[in-house]
């Protein structure tokens, strides 16, 4: 079992990569990396 601080370490592990200019993933499932795929990920909920 992996403890708290490992998972912490994964995930800032991940968020580093991100950073070193990987491809940032199309989380609105339009084809295309969009604004709104940078605000989903930052977890931005859009108003009505």
């Amino acid at each position: 079992m992996t403890s708290k601080y490992h998972q912490q370490a994964k995930a800032r592990k991940k968020k580093r990569k991100m950073k070193k200019g990987k491809k940032f993933p199309d989380l609105t499932g339009d084809g295309k990396v969009t604004f709104a795929d940078i605000l989903k990920g930052r977890g931005v909920k859009r108003r009505k």
